[in-house]
Formats: structure tokens, sequence, C-alpha cells
């Protein structure tokens, strides 16, 4: 079965049918997204399954019915070989997009507040959301296993204890890292996945392109090229390539920021060797204490002795991480 896009159906007909196998006996075609084009939808099918020979079926995937699911039942079971890969020979009809509905993020004015706010709120609300249910959840992970575990090996040798279950130990800090870090990762992968799969994504991106213009984010030079050769230059210095910059500073609001190394579906990890995936990540780690931890010990200590905590940590996260860049990679 060979799924297309409507907006994209000879295109993309054209390219998956050239990496089809030769083998290949029977083929359906599912063409989705019928919503996005015009009228002339049926005539593009009806001439995409006369040149090709195999049965073809045009869905809503967002309001599959009932009969819909029939008719891809029904394709896949009359599935025939292929007639012809040649969509060549003769242009099959244009399909036009349909505009999208005007929404708030198109006012020119009222557009890139409207964008900000979005941004804000998607970054925003699932933060709070995972601080709420971490903080709901933090009582019965003590009781059920935290408290039992702590209790069960007490009696080690205190070495071993205090790496295990001590204030900073594998177990204990280790369960409440996962606690408060694990549930903000999934909110937030969530929420950006639902931005991207309802084309909000899309609209802020568009809304702000005329505020961003003016940094420098418009594909040309601007206010950022003097940035990244700046953070390149820095990061040259521990054998790290700029692209990993973005995260180490992320790791300063949050140390979860690091997962911006993951970024392209990991093809900035696969880019980098292995020591230098341990530098990008301990230094992200070690450079500052996140930015919650430095409030807190702002609130109670003050602001000399938070700003004191801070400088030392970043020098001495600076030189560690200088000195292991240049015994391990």
């Amino acid at each position: 079965m060979l799924v297309l896009r409507a907006p994209y159906l000879t295109s993309e007909a054209r390219t998956l049918l050239r990496s089809l196998r030769f083998e290949v006996r029977r083929l359906a075609i599912i063409v989705t997204f019928a919503d996005k084009v015009s009228s002339d939808l049926g005539r593009a099918t009806h001439a995409l399954e006369t040149r090709l020979g195999v049965p073809v079926v045009t869905i809503d995937a967002r309001e599959l019915t009932a009969a819909h699911r029939s008719a891809i039942l029904d394709a896949i079971r009359t599935a025939r070989p292929l007639a012809s890969r040649d969509l060549d020979a003769s242009p099959l009809v244009q399909l036009r997009a349909r505009p999208p509905a005007r929404t708030l993020f198109e006012h020119p004015t009222l557009g890139p507040l409207v964008a900000v706010v979005a941004m804000t709120a998607l970054l925003a609300v699932p933060v709070a959301c995972a601080f709420h249910l971490s903080s709901w959840l933090q009582p019965y992970a003590d009781a059920a296993v935290i408290g039992p575990i702590t209790q069960a090996l007490e009696g080690l040798w205190p070495p071993l204890a205090a790496i295990l279950i001590g204030p900073y130990g594998l177990l204990t800090l280790g369960s409440y890292s996962f606690l408060w870090a694990f549930p903000v990762v999934l909110l937030l992968g969530i929420a950006s996945s639902l931005a991207e799969e309802t084309g909000l994504h899309d609209r802020i991106t568009a809304a702000l392109d005329p505020w961003l213009r003016h940094v420098g984010l418009s594909g040309r030079a601007g206010a950022m090229a003097p940035l990244s050769r700046i953070l390149g230059a820095v990061f040259g210095f521990f054998h790290l390539p700029e692209e990993t910059s973005l995260a180490v500073v992320f790791s300063v609001l949050r140390k979860d920021g690091m997962l911006l190394l993951n970024t392209s579906n990991g093809s900035l990890l696969r880019s980098l060797s292995g020591g230098q995936v341990f530098g990008a990540v301990y230094l992200a780690s070690t450079l500052t204490p996140c930015l919650v931890t430095l409030a807190a010990v702002r609130r109670e200590l003050g602001w000399a002795a938070a700003g004191n905590v801070a400088g030392r940590q970043a020098l001495t996260s600076v030189i560690s991480t200088w000195i292991l860049s240049q015994l391990a990679w």
C-alpha cells in the first residue's frame, strides 16, 4: 500500500514509484489530505488509477468514516500489479491547494503579537503542568519507591551507600531527576507534535517572519551571524562544532535543554565522535546550575552567594572541559 498526500500527488507518486522494487507484485494507493485540495481531485485520482492500473482511494484521515475504512480494505483486497511506472508520458491533472482559513496570525499588526503569545504558551503551559504533576507525584514516589529503597540499603558500606542513596546518590537524586525532568520532556513533546500537526507551528513562523528579519533570521547575514561566529570560535577551543552551542545555552535555563543535541532526528549526534558527545553533555551539565536552582540559592543566601556559586562552577566547568577535550578527543 502506497500513501500519497493530495497536495503533492504527482510529485510524490513519481518519487515513490521510482523507489519501489520491481518485484512488488500488488499495489494499492491511498491518497490523504483530500480536504486540502480543489474539486479536481476526483479527476486526478482517476487519471492516476488509469495510468498505473491499480486501485486508488481518497480519504481525509482526520475524519475517517466507516465508508472510508471499507474503501481502504476493498483497495487492499483488489490490489493489482503496476501496469506502468511512467508518469512523465503525459501530465496528470494539476491540483491546486485550498488556501487555509485566515486567522489572527495573518493580521499584519496583531499577528506577531498573537504568535509570541502562542509560542510562549506552547512552552509555558507544558512546563507548568509538568511542575504541578511532579509536585503531586513526589510524595507518592517518596513513600512507594525512594523511601523503601533507602531503608533497604542503609546497611551498605558507607562510601557505597553515599553513592547510591546519599543526598546526591544515583538512586535518590537520579529518581528525583527522572520524576521532575521526564514530565517536562513528555509534555513539551506532545505540545510540539500538536503544534506541528495542526499547522500552528507554520502559522507562528509565518507571523513572526517580519520581526525575525530584523535580527538576521531571514536566511541572509545579520545580527545572528556574528553571534554564530563567536560561539563557533569559543566552542572550537573544546573541539566542538558550533551546532552544539544551542544545547549548552538552553541547558542554562533547564538541564533538559541539552536534548537539543538530538535535533534533526539525531543527525547532529551522529556527526559527533563519542568524545565530542561526552564533552558537549559534560559542559551543558556542569556549566551552571539551572536557573531554578540558582534562584533558590539567591532566595536563601542572597545575590552575592548565588553569583559566587555560579561563577566558580562556570570556571571549573570550562577548565575541566578544556582539559578533557585535550585528553579525550
